[in-house]
């Protein structure tokens, strides 16, 4: 059998004969998995367009427990780019790192609340 979790719906079973087998899943992506006769597998898809700003439930790839992420802010290229605009034009006595402060500008990481296992960055700007 194989468990093929997938973000916003809680993981379910799929029995699968021997050879290639394709899912097509939440925002239309395949997956392709190739398992010899008789092997159990266990295959976790994440869709990174679905990991953005706020916590997501999905399953951990690492512990394989049913999760809602847990998210962090991270200083990113967009704070960087703001403060530096923000020196150019003109602020000074630290004003321009004002921006760093800011967390709808921050890069957010998702983690595992459980195993603490890194899940997904959502990055501002690539």
């Amino acid at each position: 059998p194989f468990n093929l979790g997938l973000v916003q719906q809680p993981p379910r079973q799929i029995s699968m004969g021997p050879g290639p087998s394709h899912f097509v899943h939440m925002g239309g992506h395949t997956a392709t998995v190739l398992a010899p006769p008789g092997a159990a597998t266990t295959v976790t898809v994440l869709q990174g367009e679905m990991f953005q700003t706020s916590p997501v439930q999905t399953v951990c790839p690492h512990c394989q427990q049913a999760i809602v992420t847990r998210i962090s802010h991270d200083v990113g290229l967009m704070n960087t780019l703001f403060c530096l605009f923000c020196f150019f034009v003109g602020c000074d006595l630290g004003c321009c790192l004002i921006p760093c402060l800011i967390d709808d500008l921050k890069d957010v990481t998702h983690t595992c609340p459980y195993c603490k296992g890194y899940i997904y960055t959502y990055k501002r700007i690539c």
